[in-house]
């Protein structure tokens, strides 16, 4: 990235608005399986809320995860003239990672943390002294998931602006989002070949699912 003398340079101002939301994608182990069902019998009724709330930091992380605005949700309008500004995703964005379906690990369960609803927010362009502000310049990187297994969940999640090379500062806030927490214990045969999941935990605002049973 550009380290460009920006002494004197004006900053533009884009608010952005549209779903998103916040990813994590970690992987438990036996032991911290245990953790949960213990905090589980513990105190049932407050169970996942109290124990799972986004900001654990688990053995394993498949991705420690991002939040932010969908691109292909997000909406820009420059602050000062209240114009929309239009972009050309398919030109101007860049895939940061991708996650689909992970192998799965014998003895090791999969744990999905989302979070989606309504966010806003501001964009930060710096200019050079001078600089007239040209959209094309925009770079936007994202991190989509594709989880088309159980939890079948998909988002691209904007995680950093570029212009012109420079960085941009990137505010996001939210008036609430809907939470989803999702546990799946993989079943492998006498071969040591996956077969299937066992749902330990799946929580949203339509259903509650908790089973720490009969897992293999």
């Amino acid at each position: 990235m550009e380290n460009s003398d920006l002494t004197g340079a004006q900053v533009v101002e884009l608010y952005f608005s549209g779903m998103g939301g916040e990813f994590q994608f970690h992987r438990l182990n036996r032991e911290e399986l245990e953790e949960l069902k213990a905090n589980y019998i513990d105190a049932p009724d407050e169970f996942p809320w109290s124990v799972l709330d986004g900001a654990q930091d688990f053995t394993e992380r498949v991705y420690p995860g991002c939040y932010g605005i969908y691109i292909d949700d997000m909406e820009l309008q420059d602050n000062d003239t209240y114009e929309n500004v239009e972009i050309d995703m398919d030109k101007q964005s860049i895939q940061d990672a991708y996650f689909d379906d992970e192998v799965c690990h014998p003895g090791k369960a999969d744990y999905i943390y989302l979070q989606k609803g309504k966010v806003f927010g501001t964009i930060k362009v710096p200019l050079m002294q001078g600089e007239d502000f040209v959209p094309s310049k925009l770079e936007f990187h994202y991190v989509e998931y594709c989880l088309d297994g159980y939890a079948e969940e998909y988002g691209k999640i904007l995680v950093e602006v570029l212009y012109d090379g420079r960085d941009c500062e990137i505010e996001t806030e939210d008036n609430g989002t809907d939470i989803r927490r999702v546990i799946t214990f993989p079943i492998f045969n006498d071969d040591n070949e996956y077969e299937d999941y066992k749902v330990v935990l799946d929580q949203n605002d339509d259903e509650l699912i908790i089973d720490f049973d009969n897992i293999p």
